[in-house]
């Protein structure tokens, strides 16, 4: 598991910048992954994602 923070940036007239910084696993933090996504809407739905898809492979590195 891993833990982290979304955030929405708003710019005036253009579509919401989307980011989230993440850690895991929460049990023995290991990897910082931060993913900025431009106009990529709301942070829950478009870079948490992301940064679960990489935490997913980075495990997957770890058990060889």
């Amino acid at each position: 598991s891993v833990a982290g923070k979304t955030g929405t940036a708003e710019v005036f007239g253009e579509e919401d910048t989307s980011w989230f910084v993440s850690w895991g696993p929460t049990s023995d933090p290991r990897y910082v992954v931060a993913v900025v996504v431009d106009e990529g809407g709301t942070g829950g739905s478009t870079a948490a994602g992301i940064a679960a898809d990489i935490h997913e492979r980075l495990a997957a590195h770890e058990r060889g």
